[in-house]
């Protein structure tokens, strides 16, 4: 029998009927991201990008900063701590963050359970713009 599926699993389903490629980036960062509206399908708003972040337990996105795009977060599921150069940010469901360009950031997840949230890129310049 299929698991019945939480409203996060439907969202994506919807927005991606092709399916979801997570990948893991390896040495840098241990998280996945799936592009779920690449520039080219959002009208109205061009250089906009918007992906879903998944965050496994005990794993952390590298501190980074990106050259020209501005980053709008908004927590999905689960419990995350967003890092700054001087403070720490705790992201919950419906919680919203946004990164300024050059602005030194990372993320971790601290509990059991995987945490999801989705990045609007503003000013996405086609190609990852990200200094690690």
């Amino acid at each position: 029998m299929t698991k019945p599926m939480n409203k996060i699993e439907i969202l994506i389903d919807k927005l991606c009927p092709t399916g979801v490629e997570f990948r893991e980036l390896g040495d840098v960062s241990q998280y996945s991201k799936h592009v779920m509206a690449p520039v080219e399908s959002i009208q109205n708003a061009e250089n906009t990008q918007v992906q879903v972040t998944e965050i496994s337990p005990g794993n952390v996105v590298a501190m980074h900063n990106h050259i020209e795009q501005t980053e709008i977060i908004f927590g999905l599921s689960g419990i995350s701590i967003f890092m700054f150069e001087s403070k720490e940010v705790l992201l919950k469901p419906g919680d919203v963050v946004i990164i300024s360009p050059g602005e030194l950031h990372g993320a971790r997840n601290d509990t059991s359970d995987p945490c999801r949230f989705m990045t609007v890129k503003l000013n996405y310049p086609g190609t990852d713009d990200t200094e690690w």
